[in-house]
Order: structure tokens, then C-alpha cells, then sequence
């Protein structure tokens, strides 16, 4: 008889000691988590129904026609209990998503936001500094560096909600009242003079936040809006002091705090004793802001360096205070008090009156919600003598969050949250009571024979054979041996459910880390295992360092020697597992149909995984399943027998993506900062990592073949480095190589990847994927030091009857060289208009030599050059030339055809 019958047969007997303790997942056994479901489903059906035209008091009086109707169902018909409750909670759901407050779009201070300076007067609500960059500069030597006497700048950051503006008009100017967050940049040798809640008044720029049109691009300027920030702001004040000093609200106050706490642990890195102590014992100021982020949440002091290590490995969790921080948190205060005897109820309302001011001091964002509310629903069934199914706290916070928030739904990180949960209480615990963890408990006071009785026969006769292998093992000290059994025991089966719920935590989460995130991080399994179990310790002793630093630093920094030897390790570690190259795989997301398979697995497994051991077995090879599924590579999307050209909505840059009739791709520039923004690092937004990438990944493009550098201009090469880092092409094409800092990373990484490096100038001419190309600029004896405009590789590309000239930034000079060379061959089909419609290029006589069909101008929207110029748009418009413009139309794809047409499609419509 097999072991997995035996036990089917046991609890068919009614044995009084069940070998786990699992129930089916029905609604009785977790009516939270149904209701959340069912919620969610509500607030799912709002969205695709799209049915925000109805009023609130109209959405209202359904809902309560609703639940009306379900009492009385439930009264007559008991059978129609679950059902009635089901549509409860979805019309509930459906009722919150329509009386959810939406972030205003268009803020009363957007109306000024027209980059003239004018003066702005408001309250401040966040001041923040950047991160000092380091300078990448090979060039400067440090001899060279000692020698500068120039100050260095700080960047700052600080928000404001504006209560007054200037209008300005020819005649005169004068204050108005207006509404609406604004965030100014300013740099300043010191720190602003100004704190949370103060009133000033100071002269800025205004614009509104970039917006990239294209499909799959998460968009910066959402997420301003959601943190109450309508327009963006420079200003050329040095100093800033406050016109009033008001006083500060609750959520200045809890800032303030925050800023203290990490003051105090900057103050760990800065003592003078730690520099006797030897470096992998003492803190740096990298190592303060990072315990600062996972300790009080504030991540305004990590470099980008020190974020991409967590992102590489899958640990970034780590870095963002949520559900292991207030667990820790919890699990210890719980622990001290039930060991000072406090009774059950004072112990509970003491621990959540501590979290919950922990989740206050930390921010209190969403993360940190979740996780209170999920330990406060486990502290409460805990304190009320309940067993607590780990499901219905999942339930009880998604309900909480979601009827606060219930556009939270579609946010990653909510989702995120959830499914860790379910991976981890919901299938791998199951999994692991169907396997070794009843063997875990048996082995805890092994040598009290009177529990043997109570427990099932298999985990009794287990306990026996422990104590006779200690016996046979040590016959004079069998008490010691037979408990060092059992420990060696319970820690054996710990570390197996430790690697049981990374292995399942890691194969669920890969869904939305490929959906959102675009990874896939082989190396999150052995960096978790490893360094997982090193984070409680280093956070208790990083809390312990940060209380003996507000009695004295010194004590600080001594109590900081353990917090310090164990975050080393933690960097160590990831470091290793970061520079593998199979570390962190970029991918573009799953298809629809492989996502709903996904969850349809993911919800039949969750239901197998609590029947029988052999209903988890079929659950197991379920869930390998659509692991499997996700791992299966979908098709890019192109079009059949047509040649692509698209403009990627980059702001004021280029990119070209060109698709070959083969599906061959090309990617012509990566766009990037222009003017000042170009040297100035602040949240370090890479334009090839966060538009060019999502944009290629969204049309499920994994590989680009060749990569095409027209030259080395911020606003073309800005984001090169991120896309050959992410689609590792085959070749990349270029000009001429002038001295540039950004030119050099991008040919060291080149080198590293083995691109083979193609040099192309005028009259070179090749055939790319039956596509023929022909270098038209610059010429063969061009050479330049610096990056300039006539850089620029112009190429015409040919197929069958069809052509597109690309050309890049080039002004009027390379236009002459070209119409001298190549008059006779420069008809195209498609014109790339060069230098973003610079009145320095598209002269008549060109144009008239080129004479397309249809035109793209690449250029941002509201832009300080004034690109595009008039001039040469009534140049196009007299030339009957169909003209389109990426500021205006965004993502802009023309499809040749063979007998020499062009169609066009754009992602926005004006």
C-alpha cells in the first residue's frame, strides 16, 4: 500500500491526530480571501466594462439594490448563499472603483507652465538631495581633480504646493492664485534653508512633465500626477530661505522624523573611532543610505550602483520596507513580550501599537500598508484564540487596500504582494505539509514520551526511532544525543522549506517580473537562499546600532561593528551572483493567452495543493507547467512582405526602428537628455532603458540585430548603451568617432558583448536582409574631435520599388557634399527629416532632390530649440510632402510596400 493511500486511509478512520493540518480552500475556510477575490473582480469589471459614466448616487443605489436582493435570495434559498455573497462583494467592488477620487490631469498652475520665468509662491512639502554622482570622466586624473577649486553643486529637489504665480504680460505683472504641486530643481553648494511646511517664493521655469507616446512605456509623468505633482521647474537661485515659517502638518512632522532617523545613521558612517576599526567591520556612507532605505524607508541617499545589484539578483524586495521588515519587527516585540509574561491581549495591542508606529515612521506607504494590515488581521485571530488560515490575512488587507484604493488593483507592486503571499502560505506551505514540515514539528520536545500518544502513528513511530538512534548513537548520553538529532532535524527541514518557498515564490514571481519589470533573474534563487536568512539578524542589530547612536554616536558606531560585518556580506554575495551574465535576463512580456493560462494553473493548483498528496502531486507538475509556459518565446510582432520604419517617440531625440521583409531589426539611435539635462543626473532616467527598451519589449522584439549610431549627440546616443546591454545586437554601425565619454562606454561595452564594430561613410554599400543600403554622409575624408551635427551617418535604404533616406542630424554642409555626390540617387519614398526640423537643414534643393512621399520630424513637444521650424514646415507643405511629427502623433510606423507606396499609423491621434 502506498504511503500517500495509507494516509487517506488514516484520516478516512477519523484518526484524532491528522498528520497535517490543512483545509480545502472553500469559502468557510477563507471567506476573507473569497471576498477579496470577489472584490477585485468588481473593480476589474468597472474597468472592462467601462462604465465610469455612472453617476456615484446611481452606483450606490445599484449596490444596495444588490445586497437587498442577496438577503432575500439568502433567506429563501439558503442554497444561494455563496452566489449571493459572491455578487455582494462584486458589486461593492464595482461601487468603490466608481467613487475612487482620480488624480486631477490638469491643475490650475499647468496653465503657466510655458518655460517663460515667473515667480512661484507656495508651501514646501519635500526637500530632497540627489545622490552625488561620480564622475566618469577618464580623462581627469585625481592630481588633476585636487587642483579644480571650483565648488561642487549639490542637486535639489523640493516640492511645493503652489498658492500663488505670477502673470506676466507685456504691460505689468502681478500675483494670482492657483493650485497645484509643483517640483523645482535647484542647485545650491549647501543645503536650502527651507523645511516642510515652510512658505517661499522664488523665480522658475515651469514645464509639464514629459510624455513618451509610446504603447508599453511606463509614463513618469502618471506618477508625478499621483504624488500630486503637476508641473516640473528649474530655477537659477543658489540660496533659498523661507518668506514664513509655518507649522508643519502630521505628514511634514513623520517626513521630518524620517530625515532625523537617517541623519542619525549617516552619523554611524562619520565617527572617528571607525576608522581604526577594519573596513569590513565599520560603515560607509553607501552602507548608512542603504540600511537608511531598509530600516526607515528612505532611499533618497542610494545610487543607481547600489540599486542595480538588488535588481540584477531579484532582491531589490530587500531594499523596500514592506511585509519581512514589520514581520521582523513584529515577530520580536511579540517575542520579548510573551517572554516577560505579558498576557495574550496585552502583547498583541502592544506589538500593533509599535508597528503601526514603525509603518508611520517609514512613510507608510503602500507596502508598508499591506504588510500591517496583514500582521495586524494575524495578531487579531491570534489574540481571539482563532487558528489563523494564512489566506484570510491576505484577504483581510487586499479588502482594506482595495476599498481605499481600488485602482491599487493594477498597480505591480500590489500584485506583487499578493502572489508572494499565495506562493509562499498558499502552495508552497501546503506542498510542504504534505511532505516533511509534520516531521519538523515532531521532532520539537523530543524527549517527552507523553506527546507521542496525541500524535499521528507515522510521526509517533518517527519520534521513536530519533530517540533510539540516539540510544544506539550515544548509550551514556542518549538525553543529549537524541536532542541534537531533533535540532539537526528541524534545522535540515527549515532550510528545505526555505529553499521549497523560494523555489515556488521565485517560479510565480517571474510572471509579473517579466510583465513588469521585463527580467527574468535566474539569480534570484541562490542570492534569496543566501542572503534572506542574513536579514533579520542585520536588521536587529542595525535597529540596536541606530538606538545606541541617539544616546551617544560612539556607542552607535561600536553597536554598528555586527550590522556592518553582516550587510558586507549581504553586498558581497549579491555582488558575485550580479556580475554573472545569466544573472539577469532582459525578456519581453508573455503573450495575453499565455498569462490567463497562467493563472488558470496557478488557481487549480492552489485548490489541489489542500486535497490529497496525490492531488498535490498533479498540482506540482501543474505549476511546472506554466512555468514551462511562461519560458516559451513569442513572436515579435512585424509585418508580412513590407519594409518598417518607425519613429519612437524619444522627445526631443531619435530612434529609428527599421524591420526588415525577413523580420530582420535595426535600430538607428536611442535618443537621450538634451541641453543641460544632459549633464545633469537626478533621477536617473535613461531614455534607452525606460522608453526605447518597454517599446521594443512591448512588440515582443527580444533581439535586435544591428544597432546604428548616427552620432555622438546626448539626444542619439543617451540611451544606446542600454538598449545593446539589453538586446545584445549582432553589429553596430557608425561614422566617425570623435572624442565623447558616452562614445567610449558604448564601444567598451561593444568589446565586451564581441558586436563586431562596422565604420561606414560615403559610397560604402551593403545588403542587409535583402533591404540594399547606401552611406551617403559623412564623407570618406571627414573627421571630427568633437561630436557635431555633420557627424551624422545618413543611409538610403532600398527595397524593390521602396525608400527611406535617414538623416540623422545633418545641416546644411552635409546636405551640399550629398547633393554633389548623389543628386540623382537621393528620391525617397520616406524622409527622415534631419536635426528635427532645424532650420539648419532640409534645404529646398534638397528636399526637392529627395522629394518624398510622406515625412517624420522627431521632436518633443513644448521644446526650448523651437524644433520644428516653421519654415521648413511650409517647406514640406509646399512640397505636397504627408508630414508627421512625434511630439504631436507619437509612435509613427510607415510601411513601405513593394511597388514604391507608404501607409501610416501613429499610437496618438490629436
Amino acid at each position: 500500500m502506498s504511503l500517500g493511500r495509507q494516509h487517506a486511509e488514516d484520516n478516512a478512520q477519523g484518526h484524532p491526530a491528522p498528520m497535517h493540518f490543512l483545509h480545502s480552500l472553500v469559502f468557510r475556510s477563507a471567506p476573507l480571501f473569497f471576498a477579496a477575490l470577489f472584490f477585485a473582480l468588481g473593480i476589474a469589471a468597472d474597468t472592462a466594462l467601462l462604465s465610469h459614466w455612472q453617476t456615484p448616487a446611481l452606483r450606490c443605489v445599484v449596490t444596495i439594490a444588490f445586497i437587498a436582493i442577496a438577503y432575500i435570495s439568502i433567506a429563501r434559498a439558503p442554497r444561494l448563499q455563496l452566489f449571493a455573497t459572491a455578487v455582494v462583494w462584486l458589486s461593492l467592488g464595482w461601487m468603490c472603483a466608481g467613487l475612487q477620487q482620480r488624480p486631477t490631469t490638469h491643475a490650475p498652475i499647468t496653465t503657466y507652465a510655458d518655460a517663460l520665468i515667473r515667480d512661484v509662491e507656495g508651501r514646501v512639502t519635500n526637500v530632497r538631495a540627489f545622490p552625488a554622482s561620480s564622475d566618469n570622466d577618464a580623462d581627469t586624473s585625481p592630481s588633476e581633480a585636487e587642483q579644480d577649486n571650483e565648488v561642487k553643486t549639490q542637486l535639489w529637489s523640493i516640492d511645493l504646493a503652489a498658492t500663488r504665480v505670477e502673470e506676466v504680460t507685456p504691460d505689468h505683472s502681478e500675483m494670482m492664485p492657483t493650485a497645484g504641486g509643483v517640483r523645482i530643481l535647484m542647485e545650491s553648494a549647501s543645503a536650502p534653508d527651507v523645511h516642510c511646511g515652510d512658505v517661499v517664493r522664488l523665480p522658475v521655469r515651469m514645464r509639464t512633465p514629459a510624455r513618451y507616446r509610446d504603447p508599453g512605456v511606463w509614463q513618469y509623468a502618471d506618477w508625478l500626477q499621483e504624488n500630486n505633482i503637476a508641473v516640473r521647474a528649474s530655477t537659477r537661485v543658489t540660496t533659498l530661505h523661507a518668506q514664513t515659517h509655518s507649522r508643519p502638518d502630521f505628514s511634514c512632522r513623520i517626513h521630518a522624523l524620517q530625515s532625523w532617523a537617517t541623519n542619525r545613521l549617516q552619523l554611524l558612517a562619520h565617527t572617528s573611532l571607525l576608522r581604526k576599526i577594519p573596513t569590513a567591520l565599520r560603515l560607509t556612507t553607501e552602507d548608512a543610505s542603504l540600511i537608511a532605505a531598509m530600516l526607515v524607508g528612505d532611499r533618497t541617499g542610494l545610487q543607481h550602483a547600489q540599486r542595480i545589484h538588488f535588481e540584477r539578483t531579484g532582491t531589490f524586495h530587500l531594499v523596500v520596507v514592506a511585509g519581512m521588515h514589520v514581520g521582523i519587527l513584529a515577530a520580536c516585540i511579540l517575542w520579548l513580550l510573551t517572554r516577560f509574561g505579558a498576557s495574550r491581549i496585552t502583547s498583541t495591542l502592544i506589538t500593533l501599537l509599535v508597528t503601526s508606529a514603525y509603518a508611520l515612521l517609514t512613510g507608510f506607504g503602500a507596502p508598508v500598508q499591506r504588510a500591517l494590515f496583514m500582521t495586524a488581521a494575524y495578531l487579531l485571530a491570534r489574540m481571539i484564540g482563532r487558528r489563523t488560515f494564512s489566506l484570510n490575512p491576505l484577504g483581510f488587507a487586499a479588502l482594506v487596500m482595495l476599498a481605499v484604493k481600488p485602482s491599487a488593483l493594477f498597480e505591480a507592486s500590489f500584485q506583487m504582494t499578493v502572489l508572494a503571499v499565495i506562493a509562499i502560505g498558499g502552495i508552497a506551505l501546503p506542498f510542504g505539509e504534505h511532505t516533511f514540515l509534520p516531521y519538523a514539528r515532531a521532532a520539537r520536545r523530543i524527549t517527552l514520551l507523553r506527546l507521542d500518544p496525541h500524535l499521528h502513528p507515522q510521526l509517533a513511530q518517527f519520534r521513536v526511532f530519533i530517540r533510539l538512534l540516539g540510544k544506539i548513537l550515544s548509550p551514556n548520553h542518549a538525553s543529549f544525543a537524541t536532542r541534537s538529532i531533533a535540532a539537526c532535524v528541524r534545522v535540515g527541514l527549515w532550510i528545505a522549506e526555505l529553499i521549497l518557498m523560494s523555489i515556488i515564490s521565485e517560479m510565480m514571481m517571474s510572471l509579473p517580473m517579466m510583465l513588469y519589470f521585463h527580467r527574468l533573474t535566474p539569480a534570484a534563487l541562490p542570492a534569496n537562499l543566501l542572503v534572506v536568512p542574513l536579514i533579520p539578524p542585520m536588521m536587529i542589530a542595525a535597529a540596536a546600532a541606530f538606538v545606541a547612536t541617539c544616546i551617544h554616536p560612539l556607542a552607535g558606531a561600536l553597536v554598528s561593528i555586527p550590522a556592518a560585518w553582516l550587510l558586507h556580506m549581504v553586498r558581497t554575495t549579491l555582488l558575485f551572483f550580479s556580475k554573472l551574465r545569466v544573472a539577469d535576463l532582459r525578456t519581453p512580456p508573455p503573450a495575453t493567452w499565455q498569462v490567463a493560462t497562467i493563472l488558470i494553473c496557478w488557481a487549480l493548483v492552489l485548490w489541489l495543493v489542500r486535497r490529497s498528496r496525490w492531488h498535490a502531486s498533479i498540482g506540482a507538475a501543474t505549476l511546472l507547467f506554466a512555468f514551462g509556459l511562461l519560458l516559451i518565446p513569442t513572436r515579435p510582432q512585424s509585418h508580412a512582405n513590407t519594409f518598417e520604419v518607425t519613429a519612437i517617440d524619444v522627445a526631443q531625440g531619435d530612434s529609428i526602428l527599421t524591420i526588415a521583409p525577413n523580420g530582420a531589426t535595426m535600430l538607428i539611435d536611442a535618443g537621450g537628455p538634451t541641453g543641460r539635462a544632459s549633464s545633469m543626473r537626478t533621477d536617473d532616467y535613461d531614455i534607452g532603458e525606460e522608453v526605447v527598451s518597454p517599446y521594443l519589449w512591448q512588440r515582443h522584439i527580444a533581439h535586435i540585430d544591428t544597432l546604428v549610431l548616427t552620432h555622438a549627440h546626448s539626444d542619439h546616443i543617451g540611451g544606446m548603451v542600454a538598449v545593446m546591454g539589453n538586446f545584445h545586437p549582432r553589429e553596430l554601425w557608425l561614422s566617425v568617432t570623435p572624442q565623447s565619454n558616452a562614445l567610449k562606454e558604448l564601444l567598451v561595452l561593444a568589446q565586451q558583448q564581441h558586436v563586431q564594430i562596422r565604420t561606414l561613410h560615403d559610397g560604402d554599400h551593403l545588403t542587409w536582409n535583402g533591404v540594399s543600403i547606401h552611406a551617403l554622409a559623412p564623407a570618406q575624408a571627414y573627421t571630427s574631435y568633437t561630436p557635431q551635427n555633420n557627424d551624422s551617418l545618413v543611409l538610403r535604404m532600398t527595397w524593390q520599388h521602396a525608400s527611406a533616406l535617414l538623416a540623422g542630424d545633418a545641416e546644411s554642409l552635409s546636405e551640399k557634399n550629398m547633393l554633389a555626390a548623389h543628386a540623382s540617387d537621393l528620391g525617397s519614398t520616406l524622409l527622415k527629416v534631419a536635426h528635427h526640423g532645424s532650420r539648419t537643414s532640409t534645404s529646398e534643393s534638397f528636399l526637392n532632390a529627395v522629394h518624398p512621399q510622406a515625412a517624420v520630424i522627431s521632436d518633443g513637444r513644448n521644446n526650448t530649440f523651437g524644433h520644428p521650424r516653421m519654415e521648413v514646415l511650409e517647406r514640406l507643405q509646399s512640397a505636397h510632402v504627408r508630414t508627421y511629427r512625434t511630439d504631436m502623433l507619437g509612435v509613427t510606423t510607415f510601411l513601405l510596400t513593394p511597388d514604391g507606396s507608404v501607409s501610416a499609423s501613429t499610437s496618438y491621434a490629436p
